[in-house]
């Protein structure tokens, strides 16, 4: 695995371990060089995100979310069922510029290798979360700005960089509409997709503040302003040590990936044998113990 191992403003320096074995040799240069151009990119207004991105009609939609989330087997349903052609599966690079945002297929993927070196205006960008019914909303601008940031890679090493990644990433929330989806694994959740985007003025736009699990947590820190990811390193082993209530579980399980209170209701709801307003009060509860044990704010 190539490693940074020295920066400063003039040059990187890489340290790229020789295995003997000729493909992870070439792997780790690989890795070395994708290193360097989306480090460097920060600083000219272009950022690297984790994404899988079609195009469809000479428009390109990114498909974001935590791995495992489904990104690529969505856009594989875009491919199959809606005509669109792949970008990406893994990584792309975005560019705002005078009030555009470009998405630019790279030579390189995760583990599905499906990457073509294209570059189409980015119209949507939409974030999946796996659910078995399909849901759709609009986020602000502001919860956009929120939700967005750890989508992107960005060079924390470099405050400089790091900080025009940062205001790129800002410029796309405000110029690229964007998008929070519940769906399947299939062709009716990539319908549902295509159609609200297509028809975006008819979606409910959100601004629900999200209920965050604290290692997914951004802060403000006082001397650059820069967001900054906390980890919590004790988390799993406070979790093995609690006894969790069966609603707290469920609702803890749905907090791996930040969702408003509306949505966490919505989601714990689906094949409940119960009233909503039941649901909904076993939410609040759940979020209250959560909170009071410091694992969610």
């Amino acid at each position: 695995m190539a490693q940074c191992i020295a920066v400063n403003d003039r040059e990187i320096k890489f340290y790229v371990p020789n295995s003997g074995n000729e493909t992870k040799l070439r792997d780790n240069f690989s890795n070395a060089f994708r290193f360097l151009l989306e480090s460097t990119a920060a600083l000219r207004g272009t950022v690297s995100v984790h994404a899988c991105a079609v195009v469809k009609d000479g428009k390109a939609y990114a498909f974001v979310g935590n791995s495992g989330a489904g990104k690529s087997t969505h856009g594989l349903q875009w491919v199959n069922h809606l005509g669109a052609e792949m970008i990406s599966g893994d990584r792309s690079l975005i560019q705002c510029k005078d009030g555009e945002a470009i998405i630019h297929g790279v030579p390189w993927d995760g583990k599905e290798q499906l990457f073509r070196q294209v570059s189409y205006p980015l119209h949507g960008v939409v974030e999946i979360r796996k659910s078995s019914q399909n849901t759709m909303c609009r986020l602000s601008a502001a919860k956009a700005r929120r939700s967005l940031p750890g989508q992107f890679v960005l060079p924390a090493w470099d405050a400089n960089a790091f900080a025009y990644g940062f205001s790129t990433i800002m410029s796309l929330a405000r110029i690229v509409p964007c998008f929070r989806l519940f769906c399947t694994p299939d062709e009716q959740g990539a319908r549902r997709c295509y159609d609200g985007i297509m028809n975006r003025e008819l979606l409910p736009v959100t601004d629900d503040p999200d209920i965050v699990a604290v290692d997914e947590r951004f802060y403000e820190d006082s001397n650059d302003a820069i967001p900054r990811r906390i980890m919590r390193a004790d988390q799993c082993g406070l979790l093995k040590q609690l006894e969790l209530p069966v609603t707290v579980a469920k609702a803890w399980q749905l907090l791996k990936n930040p969702v408003s209170k509306r949505e966490l209701t919505a989601e714990m709801a689906i094949g409940a044998d119960k009233s909503f307003e039941q649901i909904e009060r076993e939410a609040t509860q759940a979020v209250c113990w959560l909170k009071e044990h410091a694992l969610v704010e």
